[in-house]
């Protein structure tokens, strides 16, 4: 492929020390932290303050594809990938921040989330360009968050992530309570990110460290289709992007395979059940809310091309994964050749670079 490519969803590894340096002793075992045991096992695990991680599985993959470790989070080493691989621009989502959106001390995520959001910044600060940071903000204080996302802007950030769903006991994204969030997102020009794996239901990296095996492939369809719960029940039939037109929610690592379907069923709940299920009246056909109101990123989607053809490509972004288990390393552009090779080339290159350099303000 020729011409340029944006990753719409990339990832940093942050540093192990991060947090603890920066929270020293307040929070106490609840402090996202390296520790060197996890049920009688040696080795280096990551606590997130939420789920613990084994950083040998990461940097393996790291290793696999013939990088340093330090790509993931030295900007010198980043930006000298970025360039190697023929990747223009990256979007930067945390890794281990993202199991602190919904992690049970509230408090102690607020400040790990506030202390990233530092980090990432000036991470990105040194080629604001290609590294574009979206700080991560946390529902579950509506003040608070309005706060965060006002002092990340300012900081810098170009977008927010908020959890897939508020943490649990908490009311949904319809109810009242989160409307600041979606006013100040369309005041500071936030898009907000709904990210895979920062929902309620469990993960597979949860389930595993909850010692749950039986059931594993269940749970791994349940975290890719949380998001069609969301989407229907409190943006579109919940009426949060009628009532806010002008904010932008990215729905990032859930493919696009699943939108015909998603679409065609929200058509026959507004027209054909309509009379049955009593929802709240909607002011657009409820499949346009998924196709022209929501940005979805793919990442390897077997099925993207085909997907693209039947849905349009005017809300589709192509995202790396870099460095996760899912990503590519230096072979970018054969990649997304061989992904989106079905489509023309003037298709191929809306999904991974006009659509996203559009939706960050950029002339392409």
């Amino acid at each position: 492929m020729t011409g340029a490519i944006f990753s719409a969803d990339s990832h940093v590894n942050e540093p192990v020390d991060l947090w603890l340096k920066a929270m020293g002793p307040t929070f106490g075992d609840r402090t996202p932290r390296l520790v060197d045991e996890f049920r009688g096992e040696k080795g280096r695990f990551f606590f997130t303050g939420l789920r613990v991680m084994k950083l040998a599985d990461d940097e393996d993959e790291l290793r696999r594809m013939g990088l340093a470790l330090d790509v993931a989070y030295e900007p010198a080493a980043r930006l000298a990938f970025q360039r190697q691989a023929g990747v223009d621009c990256e979007i930067i989502y945390p890794t281990f921040g993202l199991h602190q959106l919904i992690g049970p001390d509230r408090a102690a995520m607020r400040t790990a989330c506030a202390i990233y959001n530092d980090w990432a910044v000036e991470f990105c600060s040194h080629d604001r360009e290609r590294l574009v940071p979206v700080a991560t903000v946390p529902v579950d204080d509506v003040g608070w968050a309005v706060a965060e996302m006002e002092r990340c802007r300012k900081a810098g950030h170009w977008g927010a992530m908020v959890s897939l769903q508020p943490p649990a006991g908490l009311p949904p994204y319809r109810d009242p309570l989160y409307a600041p969030i979606w006013t100040a997102a369309e005041r500071l020009r936030m898009p907000l990110t709904l990210h895979l794996a920062t929902g309620r239901r469990k993960t597979p990296i949860q389930a595993a460290v909850d010692g749950t095996s039986d059931g594993m492939a269940g749970i791994y369809m349940s975290t890719r289709t949380e998001i069609m719960d969301v989407l229907a029940d409190d943006f579109i039939w919940g009426g949060i992007l009628d009532r806010h037109p002008a904010l932008d929610i990215i729905c990032s690592e859930f493919e696009i395979s699943w939108l015909p379907f998603f679409c065609a069923k929200m058509d026959e709940m507004q027209f054909g059940m309509g009379h049955r299920l009593k929802l709240p009246k909607i002011a657009r056909k409820a499949s346009d809310y998924a196709l022209e109101r929501i940005w979805h990123v793919l990442i390897n989607d077997r099925f993207g091309a085909e997907t693209v053809k039947i849905v349009g490509a005017q809300r589709i972004l192509w995202g790396s994964d870099f460095p996760h288990v899912r990503s590519i390393g230096l072979n970018a552009r054969r990649y997304v050749d061989t992904l989106l090779g079905a489509l023309d080339p003037a298709t191929r290159s809306q999904v991974v670079a006009a659509n996203c350099a559009a939706l960050l303000g950029r002339a392409h």
